[in-house]
């Protein structure tokens, strides 16, 4: 029987909020924090404006090593340091099927790497059968003893991978943190129920020799030219505003368009034409002084998650950023002026945003859900 994404959460043991508390939990911004330890706190480390390296998870991962809430050996259970008495730990991974995930035991353990390594990116889960052994990078979660057991990736090799884990439930590790235990191919493969990643769909490590090689290129109505390379980089270059698109068919990269996943548009260009980037898998933006404008729609549905209005805008158009779910992070600077109506409409992982004195006017529902 094919599972849905919901019975996928339940086989993986997360706990998932009832509609009743995600309802409280989204309009109560008090209880938006995540349960941890003070240690662990000060150390996770936010990537939310681009996609890590393999290399560069595992640096973030590791280094939690030598922290006294994460060395090896430490009482890790269902129990401690989260339970239902004490609070859960909710990651930044982003819902399933709409509900906010919170856990305990190994899943939160994973949970915490994982988010320590990719801060706010979204993750996307497999079951059985929807991956490869090819698939598997450093910083993915495998579920696996027969769907009772999560552990992380640190290392991947042609004949097995090497994990972190908490609440192990056998051998002399039992309910305690143990790091570099191995698994073989075969075993990843054959025991493996459920997968989960938050590196996006078709990823190119920047690591990879071909990262910049050109994939797709061309020259938008009034001269500026765009470039789109292996690894996602879509850069926008030449002098003047890009041009307006009705929709996003209309848009010269609609067809690889989920192939993006950050834009450049580089110094000279001076506005950013509506709907350039509807529904593209852009996860960020680096927007240069030259532009003045962000015009409507430009970035609506993507899966944008962190941007940076430089102090040239003057105008954030209609439904600029309406709809983006994964946004979590804007920065507005001052000398902008104008929100307009449903700019951010429906950002729901936007949980606060500064407005500078220079802002004059916030159109309707801007910030609506």
């Amino acid at each position: 029987m094919k599972k849905t994404i919901l019975s996928i959460a339940l086989a993986l043991c997360l706990c998932i909020c009832s509609a009743s508390v995600t309802n409280a939990w989204q309009e109560d911004p008090s209880m938006q924090v995540d349960v941890l330890t003070k240690e662990s706190t000060a150390e996770l480390v936010t990537r939310d404006s681009t996609v890590p390296t393999p290399s560069e998870v595992y640096a973030a991962m590791i280094a939690l090593k030598d922290q006294d809430a994460y060395k090896e050996g430490t009482v890790w259970t269902d129990d401690e340091p989260y339970s239902d008495s004490a609070g859960y730990y909710r990651w930044q991974g982003g819902p399933l099927d709409g509900k906010n995930i919170v856990a305990v035991g190994c899943v939160a353990f994973a949970f915490i790497l994982s988010d320590t390594a990719f801060g706010s990116l979204p993750a996307r889960m497999y079951a059985e059968g929807g991956f490869t052994y090819e698939d598997i990078k450093v910083g993915d979660i495998l579920r696996v003893n027969n769907d009772t057991h999560t552990v992380i990736v640190l290392e991947v090799s042609e004949v097995g991978v090497v994990v972190a884990e908490g609440n192990i439930n056998t051998g002399d590790h039992k309910g305690r943190i143990h790091w570099g235990r191995t698994i073989s191919k075969e075993l990843v493969m054959r025991d493996t129920s459920h997968y989960i990643t938050r590196y996006p769909a078709g990823y190119v490590s920047p690591d990879d020799p071909e990262a910049n090689v050109s994939v797709a290129s061309g020259t938008l109505d009034g001269g500026l030219a765009w470039n789109l390379t292996k690894v996602g980089t879509l850069t926008i270059s030449g002098q003047g505003a890009m041009p307006d698109f009705s929709s996003m068919e209309e848009q010269p990269w609609s067809d690889i368009g989920g192939q993006i996943r950050k834009v450049v548009i580089e110094n000279g260009v001076t506005g950013i034409g509506s709907c350039a980037f509807w529904n593209c898998g852009v996860l960020s933006a680096e927007i240069p002084s030259s532009v003045t404008t962000i015009g409507n729609s430009a970035f609506r549905g993507s899966s944008i998650i962190t941007v940076t209005v430089p102090s040239s805008v003057k105008k954030i158009d209609d439904s600029a950023f309406r709809q983006c779910q994964s946004l979590s992070s804007v920065i507005i600077s001052e000398g902008v002026e104008t929100i307009s109506q449903n700019a951010f409409y429906a950002c729901t992982s936007l949980n606060a945003i500064a407005l500078p004195a220079s802002i004059g006017e916030v159109g309707a529902a801007a910030f609506f859900q």
